[in-house]
């Protein structure tokens, strides 16, 4: 269950997760719609689309790029749906996992995606929607029994 907040508390968690929210949304635009630098973008992912040599897995350079566009665009918004957040998290980690050895195999900074891989940790581990352990009363007995 969700717990309330106190009022007037600071949530620094949900700011973070706004933060990754605007990040990856407005990452995906810049990859699906043709706006803020989007050809620059096109010829990256022409780059990347070579190294990684995507065509083994019948994609374009043009379908790669949709292809993680979308998935940042669907994963980020997942970050707000309670049953959906770990998954929206491992997907994004995994992008900048991809993103991180792309840019190091070509010799460009990491710094960027490895800071969004820490932000996703903090995320994961300060999740409010994350399953809590529950105890059964038949576990809690279980438990008393073997200190007897």
């Amino acid at each position: 269950l969700i717990k309330p907040k106190m009022a007037g508390k600071f949530d620094f968690p949900l700011l973070v997760r706004g933060f990754l929210t605007f990040i990856f949304v407005l990452a995906g635009i810049q990859k699906v719609i043709n706006i803020l630098d989007h050809e620059h973008m096109v010829e990256n992912f022409e780059k990347f689309a070579k190294l990684w040599m995507v065509e083994n897995f019948y994609l374009t350079a043009t379908s790669f790029r949709l292809l993680v566009g979308f998935g940042e665009l669907v994963a980020a918004a997942c970050l707000w749906i309670p049953s959906l957040c770990q998954l929206a998290i491992l997907v994004l980690t995994f992008t900048m996992l991809g993103a991180s050895l792309t840019h190091f195999a070509l010799g460009e900074s990491t710094l960027f995606p490895l800071v969004l891989m820490l932000m996703l940790y903090y995320t994961l581990q300060n999740n409010r929607y994350r399953a809590e352990p529950t105890t059964t009363a038949a576990h809690a007995h279980s438990h008393s029994s073997k200190k007897e």
